[in-house]
């Protein structure tokens, strides 16, 4: 069987490195070997790449942190910026409130990166909002 190409393997007439190229330049600021969320838009002969943020690499910013210790992190960061961080993901949440957002975020802090929260297990953290010993803005 013989497949034909229809279309020239180059079909928006840029190279794949170049590509490739302009998505770590996006992505330079998280430091290499940090997965990141890009959203690549393609109009034309032309595209346009983006970055998407996600949880993680909210978190890993905050911290400021350059190296890693195969893959974990360690740290501390403050209720504030955890606020200020699920304020950027409150339209990708499926959370009914902004209190749900936060959990969400704090929940990703646990799992996922691996840090505290204002020097407590982000668990917590999450238990203290939950019986209102900490409160969270409504927006």
């Amino acid at each position: 069987m013989i497949f034909k190409n229809e279309y020239p393997t180059n079909y928006y007439f840029q190279s794949p490195k170049k590509v490739i190229e302009d998505i770590n330049n996006v992505g330079h600021e998280f430091g290499e070997g940090t997965r990141i969320c890009v959203r690549l838009t393609v109009t034309g002969r032309t595209y346009k790449v983006e970055l998407e943020p996600t949880a993680p690499m909210l978190l890993v910013k905050a911290l400021k942190e350059t190296d890693r210790n195969g893959g974990s992190h360690k740290g501390n960061i403050s209720l504030e910026e955890i606020i200020q961080i699920a304020r950027v993901l409150r339209p990708k949440s499926l959370a009914a409130s902004f209190q749900g957002t936060v959990k969400e975020i704090l929940g990703t802090a646990k799992i996922i990166v691996g840090i505290t929260v204002n020097e407590q297990d982000p668990v917590e953290v999450i238990r203290s909002i939950e019986s209102g010993e900490i409160s969270v803005p409504t927006e």
